[in-house]
């Protein structure tokens, strides 16, 4: 890093080959803290959780938002989204 500056930065990996449940694309959300490289601090929250997609995983359909993205503002939108949202 830069000498006295504070950074930030915000990590994420696309899968090319995920892991499918039931057919279905998901993701995990796991927050960490990192406070220091040297020795290497990472703090992980207690909590994490799952995200899915409401569509079956398919390369067929490369523009679909709702095959490839579990974005919980993009699926509320969906077809299936009523039969989730209580």
């Amino acid at each position: 890093g830069i000498a006295g500056k504070e950074m930030h930065w915000v990590v994420q990996k696309y899968m090319e080959s995920p892991y499918l449940i039931n057919g279905k694309k998901f993701d995990i959300r796991q927050w960490v803290l990192v406070t220091d490289w040297n020795p290497l601090s990472v703090w992980f929250y207690d909590e994490s959780y799952l995200r899915f997609s409401m569509s079956d995983y398919s390369l067929k359909d490369l523009d679909n938002a709702f095959i490839h993205l579990c974005n919980n503002s993009i699926q509320k939108e969906g077809e299936d989204s009523e039969k989730i949202i209580k």
